[in-house]
C-alpha cells in the first residue's frame, strides 16, 4: 500500500469535539491518530459530517480548522488547516456558555412580562 502522508500518524487516545454550522452544532469524537497535517477520529455513532468544521482538542488546548477527507462508518480522516485567528471568534466554551445564558434570559424575561401582563 502506498503511504501518502506527510509524516508518521503516532497513536493516540484524544478527548475532541467537532463543531460545525457556525458552532451550533457539536459533536465529541476520540482522536486515534495525530500528526501536524492531519487525524483519524472516532465517533459514537454513525454520522454524517460537514466538509468543513473545528476541531477542538481540550487535552492539548488547541483548535483546528479542518477539512473531512474520508469517512467510513464511525470513523473519519480529517486534514488540518492553516488557521487563522480572528478576534471576532471566541472559545468554544464560551460560546456554549453564552448561549445558555441567553435562554435563560429569554425565560426569565418570558416570565416577567406573563407577570406583568396578569397585574
Amino acid at each position: 500500500m502506498l503511504e501518502r502522508r506527510r509524516a508518521f500518524r503516532g497513536r493516540v487516545f484524544y478527548g475532541g469535539r467537532l463543531a460545525f454550522h457556525q458552532r451550533y452544532s457539536t459533536l465529541d469524537c476520540i482522536i486515534r491518530n495525530y500528526t501536524p497535517f492531519g487525524v483519524k477520529i472516532e465517533l459514537d455513532a454513525i454520522e454524517v459530517l460537514p466538509r468543513q468544521l473545528d476541531l477542538i482538542i481540550p487535552s492539548k488546548g488547541v483548535t483546528y480548522a479542518a477539512e473531512v477527507v474520508w469517512q467510513s462508518h464511525r470513523e473519519a480522516g480529517l486534514a488540518l488547516l492553516p488557521t487563522k485567528i480572528t478576534h471576532d471568534e471566541m472559545p468554544l466554551d464560551t460560546m456554549l456558555r453564552l448561549r445558555s445564558t441567553e435562554r435563560t434570559l429569554r425565560s426569565l424575561q418570558e416570565r416577567l412580562d406573563k407577570f406583568n401582563n396578569e397585574m
